[in-house]
Parts: C-alpha cells; structure tokens; sequence
C-alpha cells in the first residue's frame, strides 16, 4: 500500500506540474 501510495503521489504530482507547465506556455503564448 506505502509503495502504490508513493507511485499515486508522484503521478499526481507529475501530472499537475505538467498542468502548471502547459498553463505557463499558454499563457506566455497568448499576447499579453
């Protein structure tokens, strides 16, 4: 369970730093 919970975390935590990632290109993208 410790081992599921850690790998979990570190999806979420990939996935939501891939979602800071795309929100900062698209807002560089758009013209200010």
């Amino acid at each position: 369970f410790v081992k599921l919970d850690s790998d979990a975390l570190i999806s979420v935590t990939r996935s939501r730093s891939q979602q800071k990632a795309t929100n900062l290109d698209v807002s560089l993208a758009k013209p200010n």
